[in-house]
């Protein structure tokens, strides 16, 4: 994405937040990136933000079976 617009680099990598709450549940915290990236209007940026979301989904969804 940096190499389409260099100020995605402020979102990359993504961050994950994993963690055991008070009631012994597996939580998994993170901002989708397309809300991250798609701030800058620019349609290849958005365009891997979007396919980011779908493989941040995968894997919190096999994480938590």
């Amino acid at each position: 994405m940096t190499q389409h617009d260099i100020r995605a680099s402020l979102y990359a990598p993504l961050r994950v937040l994993l963690y055991e709450n008070e009631h012994g549940k597996t939580c998994v915290e993170y901002d989708k990136p397309s809300s991250l990236f798609g701030q800058f209007g620019n349609a290849k940026v958005t365009d891997v933000a979007t396919m980011l979301d779908r493989k941040m989904e995968q894997l919190v969804a096999k994480a938590i079976q």
